[in-house]
């Protein structure tokens, strides 16, 4: 089951994980898939919106990368 049809519980912490290659988008929340889109992903920053509830925290950000430059093509901008 996804979130999509599920409102936001007040004050309860969620972990979100973005997963990206150069074909496919995957958004996780507390270790479930909510979306997993084969779509083009250029190589560059990451960013995300959010239209929510007031009040929302984010915090505890962290970043790594598992796939080899060369996935990437390395050395274009």
């Amino acid at each position: 089951a996804t979130l999509g049809a599920t409102g936001w519980a007040r004050r309860a912490p969620y972990r979100f994980r973005f997963e990206f290659t150069p074909t496919r988008l995957r958004v996780l929340v507390n270790s479930v898939v909510e979306f997993d889109l084969n779509v083009g992903v250029p190589a560059g920053h990451f960013g995300f919106y959010n239209f929510s509830q007031a009040g929302v925290n984010y915090r505890a950000f962290t970043s790594s990368c598992s796939a080899s430059a060369n996935s990437y093509g390395a050395g274009h901008a």
